[in-house]
C-alpha cells in the first residue's frame, strides 16, 4: 500500500517565525534608519560644502518608532555672530533663510556711495537649496536601507 505522510513541526516552525516577522521587521527598520541618518546628513554636509558653522548646525535624527531618519538644524541652539556672542537667532531660522534665500536691507540713504553686492533691482538673496539637492540623492540611501530590511527578514525565515 502506498503511504503518505506530512511532517508539520517545519510548518509549525515556519508559522512561529512568521509570527515574529513583525518584531524583526520593526527592529530592522529601526537599525536601518540608525544607518541612514548619518548618511543622509553626509549628503546635506556635502550640498552646503565648506567647513563652517552652518555644517555643524545640521543633526541627524531618527524617528522615535524608528520609521524615519531626518536631517534638520539643531533645536534650542542660537546662532553665534563672528565675535562669538550669542545672537537672538536660532540656527534653525538661519539656515533657512540660507537655504530658502531672504531679503536683504536697502540702502537707507546715509551712505550714497554703497552699492549692495547683490545683481541691481533684486530684493531678495538667492537660496542655496542644499536640502532639496542631497534631496535628489536620497533614494540611493533608501534602497540600502529596504535591502538592509529584506536581509534581516530573510535571515529570520531560514533560521
Amino acid at each position: 500500500m502506498l503511504e503518505m505522510q506530512l511532517d508539520t513541526r517545519e510548518l509549525g516552525e515556519l508559522a512561529t517565525r512568521l509570527d515574529r516577522a513583525p518584531e524583526v521587521i520593526r527592529e530592522a527598520r529601526r537599525q536601518a534608519m540608525e544607518q541612514a541618518a548619518p548618511k543622509l546628513q553626509g549628503l546635506v554636509t556635502a550640498e552646503i560644502g565648506g567647513t563652517g558653522k552652518v555644517q555643524r548646525w545640521q543633526q541627524a535624527y531618527v524617528g522615535s518608532w524608528g520609521g524615519y531618519a531626518a536631517v534638520r538644524p539643531k533645536a534650542k541652539t542660537f546662532a553665534q555672530d563672528n565675535r562669538g556672542k550669542v545672537t537672538r537667532y536660532q540656527v534653525g531660522a538661519v539656515t533657512n533663510a540660507i537655504n530658502a534665500g531672504h531679503r536683504f536691507p536697502s540702502p537707507s540713504g546715509r551712505n550714497r556711495d554703497y552699492r549692495p553686492r547683490i545683481r541691481s533691482g533684486q530684493q531678495r538673496v538667492p537660496g542655496r537649496h542644499f536640502y532639496e539637492s542631497a534631496q535628489a540623492k536620497v533614494p540611493q540611501v533608501a534602497q540600502e536601507a529596504a535591502q538592509q530590511m529584506a536581509d534581516a527578514l530573510i535571515s529570520h525565515l531560514e533560521g
